[in-house]
């Protein structure tokens, strides 16, 4: 990693001089994209992520309150690489600009002070914090290393911002001795890798990101490229190459994953796999599959008061990733799958990050394929069912510009394209066309409802479904055939209470709703069936318009 962990007293001299002095702007708009420069030492050209800015508003709410009415501190968690450490130099550049005192400590053993008469060190102590004035940031970066001195943070008159990784020895710390308020950074875009890219293009390596080994020259994918195969981390678009994506990556990361899940006990709960997060001898194996992101919705408020284990959502986020992981699975004997899904039972979204491209394996792979039942005709009536594959091809889908139509083909978007539909199937000479919702489905005569109702059930809106729509030539999508479907391993028709079907505006055709099910015994996925129902609950899809959910079927 790049020695981001200390400001030289020369360097901290420079920054206070150019920006809280003479105030020199370190911030630049390129097309249309905002970077900061800083130049310290190994640290690159930043960009300033529309969510850094988000995150400074919530600072200054929060630090302008009360002491007695406002929360302890701020606590910034997120996925592994995604730019959590570069937003202490966002802040950083910000207090210096609008001269307000702050302190950044980027280690145990380095705190730097920037005041109205120039920086000075000051011990990382709880002593010496103590003596801050009220309207003092501190700025505290654990992301690197742990160690207790954030511990003291709740007691200082400062207002502090915690920077950390997901790691549950740091969440139930501060369970225990304080009330943050926790933003969970989101997962980088595609378009920031792109500005990125951009900006790798206009500027020599040693300034660009996160390269770090390699070589421009040497490189075959474009960050862009790496993002559509790897999933949306900077850190591992800008610094890995062709050679890491042609590995075997399912096989040494799942086998990894299966040894650390085995090796703490049974059944794990979402703070214990959040541990496994931790940098081990290589890197992190888990980050590489399983993409931590927040549960919250785009739009709704980004912050809570505290850290629970539906704080965060789980991806597997690229079809890469979703083959790799699935052809892993396969190559593992029967047993080890087993062991695989009961040690993930404890934590839902988990499993359903791994149910997801187990589905789309067998999808492409089962020999018979997968009997389809559409609802909203009478009880009995098969005449609507329709069979998908053998014989099914996976494509990624990650420009809708690029979208080209072909028939038994299982398009799979990017993350974020189409909300809640995680593939496509276009079957019968390209005039049928089915929606697949692969969250893990509950089976009857199970508990713990309102788990799945937290955790799984993605919300599809009807404007996803027209996006999902608006894919396909809009003469031929009026003539298909359009199915929502949800996957399941087991029988569930003599279960459905309610029929129907999903009603668009004018100009869309007709959308069927129903389920699938998985061809063969695919005894894996029948274990990940780990979210359970009584007999009297019901399961349902939300089709949401833009103020009023409306229901749309019942289990």
């Amino acid at each position: 990693m790049p020695n981001r962990n200390h400001i030289s007293s020369s360097q901290a001299l420079k920054l206070h001089e150019s920006i809280w002095v003479r105030g020199e702007d370190p911030f630049s708009v390129e097309n249309g994209a905002q970077f900061l420069r800083l130049h310290l030492y190994d640290v690159p050209t930043i960009l300033v992520r529309n969510e850094y800015k988000q995150i400074w508003d919530v600072m200054q709410r929060l630090r302008t309150r009360e002491r007695s009415h406002r929360r302890d501190f701020l606590m910034i968690t997120g996925h592994a690489g995604i730019g959590k450490t570069f937003f202490i130099y966002y802040a950083l550049a910000r207090c210096l600009q609008e001269h307000i005192p702050v302190v950044i400590c980027l280690d145990s053993s380095n705190s730097c002070l920037f005041v109205a008469d120039g920086p000075r060190e000051v011990d990382t102590t709880m002593k010496s914090y103590r003596n801050l004035s009220k309207d003092t940031i501190v700025l505290y970066n654990s992301d690197w290393e742990m160690n207790g001195a954030f511990m003291g943070l709740p007691r200082i008159p400062a207002f502090a911002v915690h920077v950390t990784t997901i790691d549950a020895k740091h969440w139930d710390a501060l369970d225990k001795d304080a009330y943050p308020v926790i933003w969970i950074m989101g997962l980088n875009t595609r378009e920031e890798v792109a500005q990125l890219q951009a900006l790798q293009e206009r500027e020599t390596p040693k300034k660009c990101g996160w390269l770090e080994h390699t070589a421009k020259e040497e490189r075959t994918y474009t960050p862009v490229e790496v993002f559509d195969l790897l999933g949306p981390c900077i850190r591992v678009c800008e610094h890995h190459s062709c050679t890491y994506t042609s590995d075997n990556l399912g096989s040494r990361g799942a086998r990894y994953v299966l040894d650390r899940l085995e090796n703490g006990g049974k059944h794990y709960n979402t703070y214990a796999l959040l541990s496994m997060m931790l940098n081990h001898d290589h890197y992190n194996i888990l980050d590489n599959f399983f993409f931590a992101h927040p549960l919250h919705p785009q739009g709704d408020p980004r912050t809570a008061f505290r850290l629970h284990p539906f704080s965060l959502g789980f991806s597997v986020p690229t079809l890469f990733l979703r083959q790799q992981l699935a052809a892993a699975f396969r190559e593992m004997a029967l047993k080890d799958q087993l062991r695989f899904a009961d040690a993930c039972s404890g934590s839902p979204q988990i499993a359903n990050a791994l149910f997801e491209p187990l589905v789309l394996e067998a999808l492409e792979r089962h020999p018979r394929g997968h009997s389809c039942h559409v609802l909203g005709r009478g009880v009995g009536d098969r005449t609507a069912d329709f069979h998908l594959g053998p014989g099914l091809v996976l494509e990624r889908v990650t420009d809708k510009g690029l979208f080209r139509l072909g028939d038994n083909r299982v398009y799979v978007p990017l993350p974020g394209m189409l909300p809640g539909i995680s593939a496509i199937v276009v079957s019968e000479g390209a005039q049928r066309a089915t929606l697949l919702h692969l969250d893990i489905v509950p089976t009857p005569n199970r508990q713990d409802w309102p788990t799945y109702k937290r955790v799984g059930g993605r919300k599809i809106s009807k404007r996803t479904v027209c996006d999902a729509i608006d894919l396909f030539p809009a003469e031929q999508a009026r003539e298909m055939k359009w199915s929502l479907l949800l996957p399941t391993t087991k029988d569930q028709g003599r279960n459905v209470k309610v029929k129907g079907n999903m009603v668009l505006p004018e100009g869309y055709p007709k959308v069927d709703i129903g389920w699938m099910r998985v061809g063969g015994s695919w005894e894996l996925l029948e274990v990940l069936h780990l979210l359970r129902t009584s007999d009297g609950d019901d399961l349902e899809i939300t089709a949401e318009t833009e103020s009023v959910p409306t229901k749309l079927l019942r289990w």
